[in-house]
């Protein structure tokens, strides 16, 4: 028996010691549900589980990223439904005013209701945002920009993919020019010449013509058939360009046949902006040269002359964008009489487009009547540029009109960049899905040139409404689709984060069954030891009792 060194109690303590180790390692699994509590418990384990913690946290916030997306195009969808009901009540009053039993001022407040809702799609376009971006007013689906204000794209909805983001086009145009409409009036008695010899304040005989310019009130054609003078109170005339641009004159009794032609070519030239492409912008309306027919007096014998003339109106532009049409009091519209005596053609266009960087031709020996290339350079992408282009506007005296000639080869450029919205719909990088809305303006939409003033603008004008109402129905039919697509990626992401998370708790989780059977295992062992340990340390005693009893 030795007291130095109690061996028997050492080992007690040391595999009390290890025991009580294990039975806190068997707590934590209790205490937290985990098997694994740090890298000593798994290494590999831990590894694995990690990489899927974060695979699971990016399920989560990519079902957010979908949710929040189906959030944005109901938005817009709401938006657009909202667009598609104001051209709906755009074209009844279209319909509306393509009846003859309305008045001009009739026409006017129908106008005055198709312009206010022009604006009100306007205010959608710019209006309709999801956390301050815009979705509708075109730079949600592509940007784009020109070298020429005479070039400029149109967009109706998404162009580009991912992987292609953008595109520098150079578009190459030979026009064959088209007609003008032109239209002449009534005859009139513009002035009467009584030639004679007068004697001046010097007493000298001296030879003169003695014309008068007859004013509206002199002549017939302004009479009704009461004979009521219809000038009597100023009568206003409107002048709508094809496209849509109009301007207003007024009429008085006082006015000559040539206060009417002066006012109507500055409204075509000054207010609809026609005389910029002309070489005399004083042309658009003038007096012809008429017939200088006798007069004769009661005994047959000329008593003078008189000039019998009518007005020829011109417009510069060719095709429909540069049509006249003449809306006003109908006694006034039928005393000028004005009849076509030139039907307006489009221009005709060979169109190439080649990549703008590299010069690769991507289309050629395009023919195309009108100046818009529809869908060529990117789908859902209209190019529209100036009827004019590659054209001039030369006046031809002996014709009395302006002619159309060709004018070179016009060359622009156009630059389209991806601008639409992106959602991160995965948790990895490059798991997106883009969208692209278009442009609901009545830029976007093409419905500039709406306007009722006169039957057959308002026929026209329907048909521009029909095309803005299917633009708006395929862009909200898009939003269906991709809607259906997101709800079917967040039904996805939802079900694999579940899996996930399954999968990973077969590796973290703690088994408590087992955890409880191991915990109680060490407790009994701990309680086991301690008694060993307890006798162990009773041995050391024994010799003291041994010694004391020898003394």
């Amino acid at each position: 028996m030795i007291i130095n060194h109690n061996l028997t109690a050492l080992s007690a303590m040391n595999a009390s010691r290890l025991t009580d180790n294990m039975r806190q390692k068997s707590i934590q699994p209790l205490t937290t549900g985990l098997r694994i509590n740090s890298a000593a418990d798994d290494a590999s384990g831990l590894a694995i589980s990690e990489r899927m913690r974060s695979q699971i946290a990016g399920y989560t916030m990519a079902i957010r990223n979908v949710q929040d997306g189906i959030s944005l195009l109901r938005t817009a969808e709401g938006a657009l439904g909202e667009a598609d009901a104001v051209l709906q009540r755009m074209r009844e009053l279209t319909i509306q005013a393509g009846n003859d039993t309305y008045t001009l001022q009739d026409r006017a407040h129908i106008q005055e209701e198709i312009d206010g809702l022009k604006n009100k799609l306007n205010v959608i376009a710019e209006g309709t945002e999801f956390n301050t971006k815009k979705l509708l007013d075109g730079t949600s689906g592509l940007l784009w920009s020109s070298d020429d204000d005479n070039l400029r794209a149109i967009i109706h909805g998404g162009a580009f993919s991912l992987d292609k983001p953008e595109g520098n086009y150079r578009i190459d145009i030979h026009s064959t020019p088209g007609k003008t409409q032109v239209y002449s009036s009534n005859m009139f008695n513009v002035f009467t010449m009584k030639p004679e010899t007068i004697t001046d304040e010097e007493g000298e005989e001296k030879y003169s013509e003695n014309i008068h310019v007859n004013t509206l009130r002199e002549m017939p054609q302004f009479y009704s058939t009461n004979e009521a003078f219809i000038v009597e109170v100023p009568q206003s005339m409107a002048v709508i360009q094809g496209d849509g641009a109009m301007a207003n004159i007024t009429l008085y009794g006082e006015d000559t046949l040539y206060d009417v032609a002066a006012k109507l070519n500055d409204a075509i030239s000054e207010t609809l902006g026609q005389g910029v492409y002309t070489d005399d912008a004083g042309k658009f309306c003038v007096v012809s040269d008429g017939e200088l027919n006798p007069i004769y007096d009661n005994d047959g014998s000329i008593n003078g002359y008189e000039l019998k003339a009518g007005l020829i109106i011109q417009s510069a532009l060719p095709g429909t964008e540069g049509e006249l049409y003449f809306s006003g009091n109908d006694d006034v519209i039928n005393a000028l009489g004005l009849n076509v005596l030139q039907t307006s053609t489009e221009s005709e266009y060979s169109i190439a487009v080649y990549d703008a960087h590299t010069g690769e031709s991507i289309a050629s020996g395009i023919k195309i009547t009108g100046n818009i290339l529809h869908e060529v350079i990117a789908e859902n992408v209209d190019v529209q540029f100036n009827s004019m282009t590659a054209t001039s506007a030369i006046w031809n005296e002996d014709a009395e009109r302006y002619i159309l000639s060709e004018d070179g080869t016009y060359s622009g450029n156009i630059h389209l960049k991806n601008s639409g919205i992106i959602f991160q719909i995965g948790t990895n990088q490059a798991e997106n899905f883009a969208v692209q809305f278009g442009d609901v303006s009545t830029i976007g939409l093409a419905l500039e040139g709406v306007n009722v003033m006169t039957k057959e603008l308002a026929s026209r004008s329907v048909s521009l409404i029909d095309q803005a109402i299917d633009t708006v129905v395929k862009n909200r039919t898009q939003i269906v689709s991709y809607s259906t697509s997101l709800e079917h990626s967040a039904a996805n992401l939802a079900s694999s984060g579940t899996n996930l998370t399954d999968s990973r708790g077969r590796i973290t989780d703690a088994d408590t069954a087992k955890s409880t059977v191991r915990f109680i295992e060490f407790q009994i062992l701990s309680h086991a030891q301690n008694a060993v340990l307890a006798q162990a340390n009773q041995q050391p005693e024994a010799v003291y009792s041994l010694i004391n009893k020898s003394e």
